[in-house]
């Protein structure tokens, strides 16, 4: 029972954290503007709001899991920290239609960190994920690196780092999932789009909304499946 209040608690913080910054770094990224942390909060709070609620949902949903699964803690914090990034990558993306460079860089750090942890937790597994994570970054990456130049302009440069950051912390198989999620979500909103004629066989679209939908839909299955 301690374990799951200081988890709690630890998820409350980084929801409070993760919202202001995610604020902060949508407001200045989109309007490209250098305003103060306190001033965008200021005059965002709904902004800062809708993060802290949904943090706080995926947050209550991770908990849960480790509760009735026992997830290993490290990887948890690993996910949920993921999912922030790339829910706020996701808001920017659907706003400018651009996937900044400084929020995949950021998934990349962390990445980094969180493996040197497991090699200091788990030693003899360390060879196997550092193995693994990067074949899912160069499978993943050259994957979508492929349908970037078939598709001429269709994906963009955005959306082959950003897969290639998230074959790094799945590996190989979970990489073909999300991207199997995410294409099966794009899709069926390009039908939908298309049938409405709201939208032409050579429009362009958001790929970050639906890479969200993919990692969420693989991080669920991945907990049930635990």
């Amino acid at each position: 029972m301690p374990a799951i209040i200081i988890l709690s608690v630890l998820f409350l913080v980084l929801s409070i954290f993760s919202s202001v910054l995610a604020s902060y770094y949508n407001e200045n990224y989109i309007h490209e503007t250098k305003q103060g942390l306190i001033e965008v909060i200021t005059k965002k709070k709904q902004t800062t709001l809708f993060y802290f609620f949904v943090y706080i949902l995926f947050s209550v949903v991770c908990v849960f899991f480790y509760s009735r699964k026992h997830l290993p803690t490290v990887d948890l914090l690993q996910a949920a920290i993921l999912w922030y990034i790339v829910l706020a990558i996701a808001v920017v993306d659907l706003k400018i239609k651009k996937i900044p460079n400084s929020a995949v860089l950021l998934a990349l750090i962390i990445r980094i960190v969180f493996i040197f942890i497991n090699a200091i937790v788990s030693p003899t597994d360390f060879k196997y994920i550092a193995f693994q994570s990067i074949l899912g970054m160069v499978v993943g990456g050259f994957i979508i690196l492929a349908c970037l130049l078939i598709s001429r302009g269709g994906v963009g440069a955005g959306d082959f780092k950003l897969f290639a950051i998230l074959g790094l912390y799945y590996g190989l198989s979970g990489i073909i999932q999300i991207m199997m999620y995410s294409l099966f979500f794009a899709a069926i909103y390009s039908v939908v789009m298309l049938i409405s004629r709201k939208a032409k066989l050579k429009s362009t679209m958001a790929m970050a909304p639906f890479i969200l939908c993919g990692l969420s839909v693989f991080l669920f299955f991945s907990a049930v499946m635990e």
